[in-house]
């Protein structure tokens, strides 16, 4: 049964001869889902109306057949799910989608990015890719032609690689490079010291392709499941978040201090990144220059934790497992550069990492859980939170906070409202007397709402997905809120459960600047960059 939601009324309708109560305008396809009904659909998502397009979820309403994704329930409607003409129809249509697949042989495939791949033989024509790069306000894909002839083709405008297309695609016709992902499945086979970091939202999706539940998976399975797949070492991307909070809230007080390029954006999110450098270069002053986690872990990799164990670093092949599409773009930016190496060789998204950890029969939950890999190991609550919208901003202002007082704030998320799922949450804090107005934007379309009137803000934390990394183009289909807000919640809870709150109080970050990070120099050679 149904429960009443605010101001929503309950009405009784029919499914199939027997009476059920629902929500006076509740989507009819998503109400015969969740109450277990199998009707089969390809195009409808939760995130976009309903476009009708593989006409799979037929229903038969009062004597009328008709998709049941484009239905608002309304009292009194006698519905049937299943009958010889319904099936038929199914059928048919079934075929007709099949059949528009063949006739695709002959069209190239597409990369966009050289990143993401489309495979024009899965297709079926229901544009939701086109409907979340519109989303997004990028609109790098389009329709073109008509009829029989009608198919997908790049726009000019750049793509940003943030894989929005990717993860609503209900046909599989999209995913990353594949000869890319060859690649790097030959060298995990041939490479002498192979090392893997994990990102915080890793932790909180991957299960869901092993049948783990949120509450049950965790990073250290994660890690058990790299090692048997031959990784020598395996660190955690959130240890360098303390490190990219550390250098983030000293170049705000900094900025603020001589008021100078605000507001500053984060740079955590490369399809952000990408996004700017692409269609506002003018804005490129205000990024932060700290490197984002990743990158700064690869830095940290390479040229401290090798060089202390006294490797060649021709030899050592370091990988990072990302919810991201775009942080393949990322790691190959040239001004990356340190030495004369990146330090990321490749990046794996959630996606294909499982997909390899199935290839060798390697199921998680069959597992013993192992710890990270040390001196780079144990990561602040601050850390972990990098994966949700406003984790960013939140650790930021934490450790900000200290620097500016003396004391840490008690109020460790400012606002209630700073990791909701809102597009744009805005709110205005004080510390001493400097008044801070910030922005938090998640879904990249979003930010066209705040562009015209960014000297109202100090900060800006900008994600390109919505919720943030834990929706990213390299996490599990199927995403919709309900999903997103699962994954949050493993986030929140790792940092309420950590003893330690704040990057700077992070002992691992700490030894780091002791042993590695001691001078200017060394600090903006190894954690900032220019764009």
């Amino acid at each position: 049964m149904a429960k009443k939601r605010k101001n929503m009324a309950v009405v009784n309708i029919i499914i199939n001869g027997k009476s059920y109560q629902a929500e006076e305008g509740e989507n009819l396809l998503e109400f015969l889902l969740k109450n277990n009904f199998p009707i089969p659909h390809l195009c409808k998502h939760p995130d976009f109306s309903p476009n009708e397009t593989c006409r799979l979820c037929l229903v038969e309403i009062d004597g009328k057949i008709t998709t049941s994704c484009n239905v608002n329930i309304k009292d009194g409607l006698n519905i049937n799910t299943k009958n010889e003409k319904i099936n038929k129809l199914r059928a048919i249509n079934a075929y007709l989608l099949n059949t528009a697949k063949k006739r695709k042989k002959s069209q190239t495939n597409f990369l966009l990015q050289n990143i993401i791949e489309f495979d024009w033989q899965k297709c079926i024509d229901c544009g939701l890719c086109i409907k979340a790069c519109e989303n997004q306000k990028i609109k790098a894909i389009k329709f073109d032609d008509y009829g029989i002839k009608q198919h997908i083709t790049p726009t000019e405008n750049p793509c940003i690689a943030c894989g929005q297309c990717l993860i609503h695609c209900p046909a599989n016709a999209i995913s990353t490079n594949q000869t890319k992902l060859l690649r790097i499945k030959n060298n995990l086979k041939s490479k002498k010291i192979k090392i893997a970091q994990i990102a915080p939202s890793v932790r909180t999706s991957i299960g869901e392709l092993f049948d783990i539940p949120h509450n049950k998976i965790s990073a250290e399975l994660v890690v058990a499941g790299l090692k048997k797949l031959g990784f020598d070492y395996v660190f955690d991307t959130a240890m360098a978040a303390d490190i990219t909070t550390i250098e983030e809230a000293k170049e705000l007080i900094e900025r603020l201090k001589n008021k100078k390029d605000l507001p500053m954006f984060t740079s955590c999110c490369p399809g952000w990144v990408n996004y700017i450098l692409s269609y506002h270069p003018e804005l490129r002053k205000n990024l932060t220059t700290v490197l984002p986690p990743e990158i700064k872990m690869g830095n940290f990799i390479k040229h401290y934790f090798a060089k202390k164990m006294n490797f060649n670093l021709d030899d050592v092949y370091v990988i990072s497992i990302m919810p991201c599409t775009a942080k393949k773009w990322e790691i190959k930016r040239k001004e990356l550069k340190v030495d004369n190496y990146y330090p990321v060789d490749d990046s794996l998204t959630t996606v294909e990492i499982a997909q390899i950890l199935k290839e060798e029969k390697i199921d998680l939950k069959n597992l013993t859980p192992v710890n990270f890999d040390h001196p780079l190991g144990d990561a602040s609550g601050a850390g972990v939170i990098y994966g949700t919208t406003g984790g960013v901003m939140t650790s930021a202002l934490r450790t900000a906070y200290f620097y500016l007082t003396g004391k840490n704030p008690k109020n460790l998320y400012f606002d209630e409202k700073i990791t909701s799922f809102e597009g744009i949450k805005v709110f205005e804090i004080k510390i001493n007397d400097i008044k801070l107005k910030i922005a938090i934007v998640n879904g990249l379309g979003n930010f066209s709402q705040i562009i015209d009137r960014l000297n109202e803000f100090q900060y800006i934390e900008v994600m390109a997905c919505p919720g943030g990394c834990l929706s990213g183009g390299g996490q599990p289909k199927p995403i919709n809120n309900e999903i997103r807000k699962k994954r949050k919640e493993v986030l929140l809870k790792l940092d309420k459960k950590n003893i330690v709150k704040f990057a700077h109080e992070n002992e691992f970050a700490k030894k780091i600047y002791q042993e590695f990070l001691t001078d200017k120099e060394k600090i903006h050679k190894y954690c900032h960059t220019y764009y």
